[in-house]
C-alpha cells in the first residue's frame, strides 16, 4: 500500500480535533 506523507501541521490539526471531540463528549455526559 502507499503511505501518504501528512504534514506535521495537518497531523497536529487532526489530533487536536480528535481531542476536542473527546472533550465535547465528556462535557455532554456531565451536562
Amino acid at each position: 500500500y502507499t503511505v501518504k506523507k501528512i504534514p506535521a501541521a495537518s497531523f497536529r490539526y487532526h489530533f487536536l480535533r480528535k481531542i476536542i471531540s473527546e472533550i465535547n463528549k465528556g462535557n455532554n455526559i456531565i451536562m
